[in-house]
């Protein structure tokens, strides 16, 4: 979304701020679904921190857009009215799918919109041999059939449209556009992002009180931070820039997988 500046008119920046924190509430409210289950109205205003006449709303506009279905009546509760119904998500909306390449190969994960159904495998290509349209024509030959939404998670620095790896070390060809690559070959959506900011970026929903700003490090197969302010991931200019594992440490030191000496991964990771 456009960034509002001191020169926007009051009335477009009134608009694009409702809609903003209709879009957050929504949001907050499909969240709680995914990680608590199907809910009452009155639980879900509890869980979100909105008043019941917000939730209903709110779930009103989702169940129109078929991202919503009401389920069974809950207990009746001590006061007056009908029973009430559960809110849950239409597994039926989407299918969502993501991947993770990391140097010991690809790791995929497919699930319905609920997250009720998840099944999840993996391929050993040989990563460090591959280029763009390689690796692209794994990734789609990986699936039976095509998910809604693919979210591809790399190590490296990723390019800021979410569309082209700048620099990955596990991938040493296949720096360039690889989610048009993807879709070019059928994929209706595919995004591209640093694997430690796909963590950092979920963190919030899924941590009760964790709130802007913290840092957040991966360390596993690789070394990784992300960076989470009040506006979301900070990122460089162009992309994202910070790479932790890849800061020099020791000059002339250890070799990394990246290919340099003395890099932090080469201290600090699971193969150190």
């Amino acid at each position: 979304m456009e960034r509002l500046g001191p020169d926007t008119p009051p009335d477009r920046a009134g608009a694009e701020g409702s809609e903003s924190i209709r879009r957050a509430n929504r949001l907050r409210l499909v969240s709680a679904l995914r990680r608590l289950g199907p809910m009452s109205r009155i639980e879900a205003a509890r869980h979100c921190g909105l008043s019941p006449a917000t939730i209903t709303l709110i779930a009103a506009e989702l169940q129109r857009a078929g991202i919503l279905v009401e389920g069974e009546r809950t207990e009746r509760g001590t006061g007056p009215g009908r029973p009430r119904r559960r809110l849950g998500l239409a597994p039926g909306r989407a299918e969502v799918a993501a991947a993770a390449v990391t140097h010991r190969g690809i790791g995929f994960a497919r699930a319905d919109f609920a997250l009720s159904r998840i099944e999840r495998w993996q391929t050993r290509p040989e990563l460090g041999t591959m280029d763009t349209r390689e690796l692209a024509e794994h990734v789609v030959a990986a699936f039976d059939r095509k998910p809604d939404v693919l979210v591809l998670g790399v190590q490296g620095a990723v390019a800021n449209d979410g569309r082209s790896i700048v620099w990955s070390p596990a991938l040493p060809g296949a720096s360039g556009a690889l989610a048009g690559a993807i879709e070019a070959r059928g994929f209706p959506y595919v995004t591209v992002d640093n694997d430690c900011a796909l963590i950092a970026g979920i963190l919030p929903r899924e941590i009760e009180g964790l709130n802007p700003p913290f840092c957040a490090v991966l360390a596993s197969y690789g070394i990784g931070a992300a960076v989470v302010g009040a506006e979301g991931i900070m990122r460089g200019a162009r992309s994202s820039a910070f790479e932790l594992g890849h800061v020099p440490y020791r000059p002339d030191g250890r070799k990394c997988r990246c290919g340099r000496r003395g890099c932090v991964e080469a201290y600090a990771a699971d193969y150190a």
